[in-house]
């Protein structure tokens, strides 16, 4: 079977997937929670999820028969438990596109001080991640792969200008409240991470490749350590009012206007990283499509409509009469109530090669011996 995505465009899309909604609204959430050290909060759970990362990472290399995950759900847990895990992964996946495209409209406004539409900003977006879902997941590979190098450049350029006006004492002393108050806001904010969820879906489109390992294994640390840094950045730039800045990374980027000559260039960079934000509210809208097809028995071939609508149409329409970013917030944040959804972010990755392993042995037995099976 020849490949349909490549492991360089897994690389890229977990680079670009990995800091995006860790540089909007989340800094100044977990700032609440842990002050200054609320970065090694990030990294306590980014520990986390690169155990849950290597775990999946091993469950792509047993998939040697290129089932998908519908595939091994009913050959180890069954239909209808497989059913329940893709509800969960749908609310999960759900809610954080819903924040994603709030978030979104909320740093084109702050950055660009204009009141945009909800409706005149939503639809566009909208009608493009039914056409992106409907094309399936190598347009996102191929997108991420077109536009990894300007969004990469761009981002490092902010971050080099901006990192010339920062003060790195701020983040100064280190725990000076001790370890709990960080232990806490990582345990409490877990539901903004296992950003490499929507690997999922590509068990049947990806083949490991030599040293695939390797490859995803350094993408996803480099993700994860540009993370870290923009929020050490952020705090090295505002010290106690980081828990009150929103969109952070127009905050930051607007560091780097004094060091030109060139007018507003943080507008460019943004802009650009808004590329981020689109792809990966479009690849969590192409998973939740994903969802709905496993959980109502629809065939792929067939990709329906409804399914499409059924997803975008509560985005359009629900934030104009509830404030979906902050209730969300509130909820799996401040209440802390993330935990319900363990089961999908660590829970179905750390079981993921016992599952693969029994489902692909299952698939050979089938192979090898049709008669037997069917008796």
């Amino acid at each position: 079977m020849n490949n349909k995505i490549k492991t360089e465009q897994v690389a890229m899309m977990l680079m670009l997937i990995v800091p995006v909604g860790k540089y909007l609204s989340l800094p100044s959430v977990l700032a609440k929670g842990a002050g200054r050290d609320y970065w090694i909060s990030i990294i306590l759970v980014f520990a986390v999820d690169f155990i849950c990362f290597l775990a999946f990472m091993w469950a792509l290399k047993l998939n040697t028969e290129r089932l998908s995950i519908k595939d091994i759900f009913d050959r180890t847990i069954g239909q209808a438990a497989g059913k329940i895990l893709f509800a969960i992964m749908f609310i999960y996946i759900y809610m954080r596109a819903a924040v994603i495209m709030e978030s979104c409209l909320e740093l084109f406004s702050v950055t660009f001080a204009v009141k945009t539409n909800w409706f005149a900003f939503i639809i566009p977006i909208a009608a493009l991640s039914m056409f992106m879902a409907r094309k399936g997941m190598n347009n996102f590979a191929r997108l991420s792969e077109m536009l990894f190098v300007i969004i990469y450049l761009s981002f490092g350029i902010m971050l080099f200008l901006s990192s010339r006006n920062a003060s790195f004492s701020n983040i100064k002393p280190i725990l000076d409240d001790g370890f709990q108050p960080v232990l806490e806001t990582a345990a409490k904010n877990t539901f903004w991470f296992s950003d490499f969820s929507f690997m999922a879906f590509i068990m049947r489109d990806y083949k490991p490749e030599k040293k695939y390992a390797i490859t995803l294994s350094g993408a996803y640390i480099a993700a994860m350590a540009v993370t870290v840094f923009m929020n050490i950045l952020y705090i090295a730039l505002f010290d106690q009012l980081a828990v009150q800045s929103q969109s952070v990374l127009s905050k930051v980027s607007q560091f780097s206007v004094k060091l030109t000559t060139s007018g507003r260039v943080d507008w460019l960079f943004v802009s650009i990283m808004l590329f981020t934000l689109f792809i990966k509210a479009t690849l969590e809208f192409f998973c939740c499509n994903e969802c709905l097809h496993y959980i109502f028995n629809v065939k792929k071939h067939k990709n329906p409509y409804w399914t499409n609508i059924a997803v975008a149409l509560p985005m359009i329409i629900v934030p104009v009469f509830v404030n979906v970013k902050d209730n969300i917030f509130d909820l799996f944040s401040r209440d802390g109530y993330g935990f319900v959804f363990w089961v999908i972010q660590y829970g179905l990755p750390l079981f993921s090669p016992l599952m693969t392993y029994i489902a692909n042995k299952k698939e050979k037995a089938k192979v090898i011996y049709p008669r037997r099976v069917e008796e």
